[in-house]
């Protein structure tokens, strides 16, 4: 398996953004690299238009493409991951009726359905707070999740020395059903309960997913200019 890193503006239908007028670098394993424009992509080979005429390249013998990235226009306030391992950062995220809406740091919205989507992370980590987010999330419940930080106060007493107090965090799950992630609120069902909590107060939520046949091995890796990390299945794209 080749993993090609492609610095682009970051969109799950990539390929329909491959017919851009800007130049694209292909770096074989074996020889010089190539540039120039787009002209096919599929599952077995990359076609350029290069000033000496157009170029065709295996993508087994490939190492990566490269294209000019589009800069973010922020900082992430958004973290989601996909069911098939891709790794988002973005400015917002809402979901209703079993669809999601992602708005990427590059001004970018994405539209996917939320049975495509593990988990949705609202804050900035620790390494602490990483490790329990990982317990929690790849842990086997039984239903959706919504996870809450906590914090609590410690006082710590220190020989020859004044008191300490010091502020603990942890993560706590909660198991329902979601029903709805606006800007400002979660809509989660436990039980027969209804609940609307402040999303200040979540850590994200992560969504059921049953049990299922593993997804085929991805042909490519694309690296965007804001960090996501997304696995591709090329089909052919002619541009």
């Amino acid at each position: 398996l080749n993993i090609f890193v492609l610095a682009l503006i970051p969109i799950l239908t990539v390929l329909s953004l491959l017919a851009a007028d800007s130049a694209v670098t292909a770096r074989p394993l074996a020889s010089d690299s190539q540039v120039g424009q787009l002209v096919e992509l599929t599952s077995d080979k990359v076609v350029l238009q290069t000033s000496a005429g157009e170029q065709q390249m295996e993508l087994s013998k490939l190492m990566w493409l490269e294209f000019p990235a589009t800069p973010p226009l922020g900082k992430p306030r958004v973290w989601v991951e996909l069911l098939d391992g891709s790794r988002i950062v973005a400015n917002s995220f809402a979901a209703a009726q079993g669809k999601s809406r992602v708005v990427l740091t590059t001004g970018e919205t994405i539209e996917l359905p939320s049975r495509a989507v593990h988990t949705v992370r609202f804050a900035e980590q620790t390494p602490e707070l990483a490790l329990q987010w990982r317990e929690i999330t790849t842990s086997m419940a039984a239903g959706d999740l919504v996870i809450l930080r906590k914090s609590s106060m410690r006082t710590i007493d220190q020989k020859d020395s004044e008191t300490r107090i010091v502020t603990e965090q942890a993560l706590d799950p909660v198991e329902g059903t979601l029903l709805e992630v606006t800007g400002d609120i979660v809509v989660f069902q436990v039980d027969s309960e209804k609940l609307s909590i402040p999303r200040g107060k979540l850590e994200g939520i992560a969504y059921y997913q049953p049990t299922r046949k593993p997804l085929p091995p991805p042909l490519a890796r694309l690296v965007d200019s804001a960090g996501s990390s997304w696995l591709l299945q090329i089909g052919r794209a002619h541009v």
